[in-house]
């Protein structure tokens, strides 16, 4: 993970798998991009250029979410980051426990994980609400 410069081990399930492997066809170079957002043929080796490449197509994507966003009516904001917050609050709900969503996230305090999601709905309201109707 950039931010934290640690690496991280993390099983590919299997509805990922399927996604990898259409973007994977024709690509007989395990060294080459799953995604066609940066050039095979260029030379990444430079940090500084390797990261405004990756800005840069970061930048292109959210365009694109925006856009889809607008199409299909959705109004809130659509971003590759957005994804983080997505996945954070998916394994609040599966996992509760933030220790081990920390870990996954590459948080490097617990207290950056409830930062992280603090603005999400409060999970006891949404057990209370369900309670009521049962």
């Amino acid at each position: 993970m950039n931010k934290t410069g640690t690496e991280k081990s993390i099983k590919i399930v299997d509805k990922a798998h399927l996604i990898l492997a259409h973007y994977r066809k024709g690509k007989n170079n395990p060294e080459d991009f799953i995604f066609p957002l940066l050039d095979n043929d260029k030379d990444y080796s430079d940090q500084a250029f390797l990261y405004q490449q990756i800005s840069a197509k970061t930048a292109l994507v959210n365009k694109y979410l925006k856009k889809l966003a607008e199409k299909a009516e959705i109004h809130k904001s659509l971003s590759f980051h957005i994804a983080r917050h997505t996945f954070a609050n998916a394994a609040r709900r599966k996992i509760k426990d933030m220790s081990k969503i920390q870990t996954m996230m590459g948080h490097g305090s617990l207290k950056t994980l409830e930062e992280y999601i603090e603005d999400l709905e409060d999970l006891s309201l949404d057990n209370d609400s369900e309670a009521i109707f049962i």
